[in-house]
């Protein structure tokens, strides 16, 4: 009498491809283009069962600017791509094999266009889902460190005119003169 395999092992998601572990941690810092959140050589989806992948979603877990920060990747094959940047996920979605799934994971990208993005390191989840059970999935996770930049406030001392300066005439015992237009503007985007 012998026993075959029992129950489902979830597919995993190995971010970094080498070192101990499966998370990844990088830097991204505010006006850079979309920054790679895994290690593009080394990552592999691992599924000792089937060899197919049918899910992973992608989640900011701790967003911290709804609307201004994005995950994106490269489709291919069966796998659809989405993301909802309310909630922060990136679904990749349609029956592949493990391969193709590291292929587009080896894509991943994070970007944040906020002027003055939170600083909070980010926690973004890559959880998996295999063919033969929805319910069972592997998770890691890769850690995006946010730097911010001072930009420098602006002083527009003319307002919706063109350009940002302003030129005052003042003739002798005429009184004073206004040197700004009254719709000058200071404003400082980091700080608003």
């Amino acid at each position: 009498f012998e026993l075959g395999p029992v129950g489902n092992d979830a597919p995993l998601v190995d971010l970094n491809g080498g070192p101990a572990g499966n998370d990844f941690t990088t830097t991204f810092t505010e006006g850079e283009p979309p920054r790679l959140i895994v290690n593009d050589f080394g990552l592999n989806v691992i599924d000792n069962e089937t060899g197919n992948v049918d899910g992973v979603a992608v989640t900011i877990t701790n967003l911290q600017d709804p609307g201004e920060e994005f995950l994106s990747a490269a489709p291919s094959g069966n796998v659809v791509v989405a993301y909802d940047s309310q909630a922060g996920v990136l679904s990749l979605t349609g029956l592949d094999t493990a391969a193709r799934y590291a292929t587009i994971l080896r894509t991943v990208r994070y970007h944040n266009t906020s002027q003055d993005p939170g600083t909070l390191q980010r926690q973004i989840a890559f959880v998996t889902t295999d063919e033969r059970d929805s319910l069972l999935h592997g998770t890691s996770t890769a850690f995006v460190n946010v730097n911010p930049i001072n930009t420098p406030p602006l002083v527009d001392l003319n307002g919706a005119a063109g350009g940002n300066g302003a030129t005052a005439a003042f003739t002798e015992d005429a009184g004073p003169a206004a040197v700004v237009s009254a719709a000058a503007v200071v404003a400082d985007i980091d700080s608003p």
